[in-house]
């Protein structure tokens, strides 16, 4: 025999249903929204970094490209120093791409001008750290969103079903 729910538990497991999915669908567009500004950040960092190392290198040829933590920058320009440039990135078009080197995730954007290729790679291992602790943020919040709309629905159910019940009982 198939055991039967009381009315108060399935409106309350209505409640956390809606609630969950109304949260998992926010959180799924949050998520969204935030990796689409950050990759946008990250495309814009490359093309001003980009930008102004051309414009450096115009006024001096002999300015090194970026080197830092977060930006690695190369030139190909015939000379002996393209060597330098990783295999991964070398016959990349002109845009930007996804590359991963040795385990580490780069955003690479690549220039051609003036007879000249330049590549910078950005180090996304910080980005992906911070979109990693934010998803679990977001699901954190849909769990306690889940569990906040199902007390407010058993709530809310006790409160809707008592004088059905109460009438129930007095018919009986």
């Amino acid at each position: 025999m198939r055991r039967r729910f009381k009315l108060r538990f399935r409106v309350a497991a209505s409640f956390a249903a809606f609630g969950a999915a109304l949260s998992l669908l926010l959180a799924i567009g949050l998520y969204a929204a935030a990796h689409d500004v950050g990759q946008r950040l990250i495309d814009e960092t490359l093309h001003a970094e980009l930008e102004d190392y051309i414009a450096r290198r115009a006024r001096n040829p002999q300015s090194l490209p970026p080197a830092s933590v977060t930006l690695r920058g190369f030139v190909e320009d015939g000379s002996e120093s393209a060597g330098d440039t990783p295999l991964a990135v070398r016959n990349l078009t002109a845009g930007r791409h996804e590359v991963e080197l040795n385990g580490i995730p780069y955003r690479v954007g690549v220039v051609e001008r003036d007879g000249a290729r330049y590549i910078l790679m950005f180090n996304e291992t910080r980005q992906r750290v911070r979109e990693r602790r934010f998803l679990g943020y977001l699901a954190a919040g849909v769990a306690a969103m889940t569990l906040l709309s199902a007390l407010g629905g058993s709530w809310i159910a006790g409160r809707a079903i008592s004088p059905v019940s109460e009438l129930a009982t007095r018919v009986a």
